[in-house]
């Protein structure tokens, strides 16, 4: 079998056309060989289990999908690796299988079902698999956001994108279908698709360059599986059991009283994530939250939960887990605050639980996009996540990639004095700070101004000439505020205010 894999890569780069002739001839003598029908077809695979997709390196990734119950599935590798499983009562199989180390070496895999009702079995052969870093990419229209962009929704810089994509390049992208159902699902349809041009205009582009930015500097092939739909609140990507422990009514008469569908529980979660989520990822970015402005109150222990979840389903315990902050927007619904109070909620998932880490984006937002819920600036984000998981998954210490944060304050008579983390080197800018506002002792928020305070690197002094006594600070914390805050590395303070 070794054999037959290495005249075919032979045959393959010195004649594609040849090479698939010869590939044909070698399935029809394992058909005739194994005594195999290649009529009947009862073997089938998972849709994401096809050509050109690409499996995590060095790791246990499954294959899967249906058969004859009973029968003998049977999965070969032309890196050297064997899996044999059976077909259960259910006419469901999967076979785990190890994987090498990444390489740009295209691969095969052949399997074999042995038994049921065709006559002697069947075979299925994957063509141009890749080895390398799958990340999964989920939540709701800024992650879903194609390349091509929405009605009066560009992406700045799509242009270049798409027009210097090749198919050659080792970044492959799959897109699952918007399928929802309130049981879980066997099936969700999502292939695996080339960087040509015609491909690349409707990929998500967050994802996308997040790919670019990882493959590039990694060396190695990158894919990404894009799971998201448009509108949707959180609770459309939890199962049955985390929604009914919230107190969620998931009957006929509330699903109805949901009103959108993008708003409905579980849909999502059943239709979508649950179908693919056998896949193999390293690691997830979220971007989503929306759609749940006005109810941040929930929104933390909830994805607390769901990223609890991914981690159990996934197998993996320290899977990492990416999210963006929701971005500045003028928002019409979750009051005068709405934003600020979910944005604050989603920080709070960095605080409790490991592997998991936000990426802000109120340095992302272009002043007229106030009503823009989509900012365009989508390459820039793909590489602060790129850069991210750099840091935080592959040893790129040097980047030091952590979003500083407010730490503590200190009141003076006229002024608060305010400390940030992951600011051991100063500040961006040291004049000219904007997005900072002040809170009187009745209450009232002024804007403000805001020094360096002497020999302390991570440190401001804030203040107002309105407020003589302020007593507590605020930062973008609007639904839609612009600051220009960073630390050294250009990574935007996080919004933030002290009278919690």
């Amino acid at each position: 079998m070794s054999n037959i894999f290495r005249n075919f890569a032979i045959a393959k780069n010195n004649n594609p056309s040849l090479a698939i002739l010869v590939m044909k001839k070698v399935i029809i003598l394992i058909f005739v060989f194994l005594g195999l029908n290649p009529v009947y077809a009862s073997l089938r695979l998972a849709s994401l289990v096809s050509d050109g997709m690409v499996l995590q390196q060095r790791a246990r990734v499954n294959i899967w999908g249906e058969g004859d119950p009973g029968c003998t599935i049977i999965v070969q590798t032309s890196w050297g690796e064997q899996s044999v499983t059976t077909v259960n009562q259910d006419g469901r199989w999967l076979a785990p299988i190890a994987t090498p180390k990444a390489d740009y070496t295209p691969r095969q895999m052949i399997i074999t079902m042995k038994g049921g009702k065709a006559k002697g079995g069947e075979v299925r052969q994957i063509n141009d698999i890749l080895i390398g870093e799958v990340w999964l990419g989920a939540g709701q229209s800024n992650m879903e956001m194609k390349m091509r962009g929405y009605w009066d929704c560009p992406i700045l810089g799509a242009t270049e994108a798409i027009a210097s994509a090749k198919a050659s390049d080792p970044i492959r992208y799959a897109t699952i279908d918007q399928q929802l159902a309130r049981t879980p699902q066997d099936h969700v349809d999502g292939s695996w698709q080339y960087c040509e041009p015609k491909n690349v205009v409707t990929f998500g582009a967050t994802a996308y360059f997040f790919a670019q930015t990882l493959q590039r500097i990694l060396d190695i092939p990158v894919g990404i599986i894009n799971c998201s739909y448009g509108g949707s609140r959180i609770e459309g990507w939890l199962p049955q059991d985390i929604l009914l422990s919230h107190n969620n009514d998931l009957s006929e008469e509330a699903f109805q009283r949901w009103g959108k569908s993008s708003w409905r529980p579980l849909v999502m979660h059943d239709g979508m994530l649950w179908p693919m989520h056998y896949y193999t990822v390293k690691g997830v970015l979220w971007y989503q939250g929306c759609s749940n402005v006005g109810h941040a109150d929930e929104y933390g222990d909830l994805m607390v939960e769901f990223v609890s979840y991914l981690r159990k389903i996934w197998q993996n315990e320290t899977m990492p887990f990416y999210f963006v902050e929701i971005a500045p927007y003028d928002y019409d619904w979750g009051g005068t605050y709405g934003a600020a109070l979910l944005r604050e909620s989603q920080w709070s998932v960095e605080e409790r639980l490991p592997f998991c880490y936000g990426a802000s984006t109120n340095d992302l937002t272009l002043p007229y996009e106030r009503t823009n819920i989509h900012p365009c600036r989508k390459r820039d984000l793909g590489n602060r996540l790129a850069h991210m998981a750099l840091y935080h998954e592959y040893g790129y210490d040097m980047l030091r990639m952590d979003a500083p944060k407010y730490e503590r304050h200190t009141l003076t008579d006229s002024t608060v004095q305010v400390y940030f983390s992951h600011c051991e080197n100063g500040f961006a800018r040291t004049y000219d700070i904007q997005g900072l506002e002040v809170v009187d002792a009745q209450g009232n928020v002024h804007a403000a101004q805001a020094r360096l305070i002497p020999h302390v690197a991570n440190g401001l002094e804030v203040y107002s000439p309105d407020v003589p006594h302020p007593v507590a600070v605020r930062y973008c914390w609007h639904n839609f505020m612009l600051g220009n805050l960073a630390n050294m590395r250009y990574l935007p303070i996080v919004p933030f205010r002290t009278d919690k």
